[in-house]
């Protein structure tokens, strides 16, 4: 029993965040594996939501963010989850569980990234300092041109 216990994949998951920022999802696409949760934070002054576009789990309303509200939600299955702002048509974003499709984020507006290239991000969808030699065992991934 006690080999099986230490032989068994650890239960890791995660929390990627999103900022509500200048009216747009930051970034606008993340990539998660089943079991890891979004969590938006509105950092704009107006109010926001977070509204899956899908039915069944792709369906979800975080209902009226204000400044500084949060809301979270855990993805337990692999799919492409779109998502909009119920109050302004143009925030529009997607959330890639487990081998999704692809992602090209875009960088946080007026943000300088210099040598933090935005498109370089890990399987969670966070970003990843560009390394002359990564240390061994650390992932990077680098996203299809």
């Amino acid at each position: 029993m006690l080999a099986a216990l230490l032989l068994a994949p650890a239960l890791v998951t995660g929390i990627v965040q999103v900022s509500i920022t200048n009216f747009a999802f930051v970034p606008d696409s993340v990539r998660i594996q089943p079991g890891d949760t979004v969590r938006w934070t509105n950092n704009d002054g107006a109010p926001h939501t977070s509204t899956g576009l899908g039915q069944g789990a792709g369906a979800w309303t975080s209902g009226s963010l204000s400044t500084s509200q949060t809301y979270q939600r855990a993805f337990g299955a692999a799919g492409t989850f779109e998502y909009k702002c119920n109050f302004h048509s143009s925030m529009v974003a997607t959330v890639y569980v487990g081998n999704a499709t692809a992602i090209s984020p875009k960088p946080a507006p007026g943000m300088d990234h210099g040598a933090h290239d935005a498109h370089q991000r890990d399987t969670r969808g966070r970003a990843v300092k560009p390394a002359d030699k990564p240390a061994t065992g650390s992932p990077v991934f680098t996203p299809p041109n």
